[in-house]
């Protein structure tokens, strides 16, 4: 039998992105384990934490840690470092019970962002593509919250024919959350900030960002701006360069 993932998907890839997680079920299970999609999730309650409403945000922690721990599975996988950081470390600052609580702590190691399971169970699938300049945009919550750093880089260094490029110390892109809902106009200027320097440093053919927060900042910008940018998040980056199974 094989092991089985839990489907962790986030508001924005439901509502904005959905292909990226038909994509990641699709590499979960061409790396050997059954993807399948708990029923009845809802948002983690990031929102309501970060603007500071915390009761609101336990009930959704509620439901989550409920939801998640009755599900069989041998680990939980989510395709955005935000919500997953949310889950892991601001969780245990809610009012929870102590049943809750215990929940936390037996979920706490299954959870894994997509680039972590890929790199302990994805090492067999390859890449390859077209040459191309790809920038990697380190996204704030994956690599400060969560320290998740080498495995997306690792990811891609897979994938033939790309060139890849990113910084040591990357900016923001500007979107954190409500951040760009309660203060906009320098949201706006930190993307712009971002976008510009990238752009100016690296000229790259195409980013690629592991969340869809800051891939709908990015690239919404872009748009507005008419800034010719190609962007993708890294999942369907790679899904569109997944070779056949030999």
């Amino acid at each position: 039998m094989r092991p089985r993932a839990a489907l962790f998907i986030p508001c924005l890839t439901a509502e904005v992105e959905p292909a990226t997680g038909l994509h990641m079920a699709e590499l979960i299970e061409r790396a050997g384990f059954e993807a399948a999609y708990p029923e009845g999730q809802t948002c983690c309650g990031q929102p309501w934490f970060n603007t500071g409403y915390h009761s609101d945000a336990a009930a959704y922690a509620r439901r989550f840690l409920r939801l998640f721990d009755a599900f069989p599975c041998d680990c939980i996988v989510s395709p955005s470092g935000s919500c997953l950081g949310m889950v892991k470390l601001h969780y245990p600052e809610l009012d929870l019970s102590e049943e809750d609580r215990a929940r936390h702590a037996r979920l706490l190691p299954k959870l894994l962002e997509f680039s972590e399971f890929m790199a302990r169970h994805g090492t067999a699938l390859r890449f390859a593509g077209p040459p191309e300049k790809v920038y990697y945009h380190p996204s704030c919550h994956l690599t400060r919250e969560l320290g998740v750093k080498r495995p997306p880089l690792d990811l891609l260094g897979r994938v033939e024919g790309s060139e890849v490029v990113t910084d040591v110390e990357p900016l923001c892109c500007g979107f954190g959350g409500t951040f760009s809902v309660k203060v906009p106009g320098l949201s706006t200027a930190m993307t712009r900030r971002k976008v510009e320097q990238v752009q100016a440093v690296h000229a790259p053919d195409r980013w690629v960002v592991p969340d869809a927060s800051c891939l709908l900042q990015i690239r919404g910008w872009a748009l507005a701006h008419g800034v010719p940018l190609q962007s993708q998040h890294l999942i369907d980056y790679l899904y569109e360069r997944l070779e056949p199974a030999r």
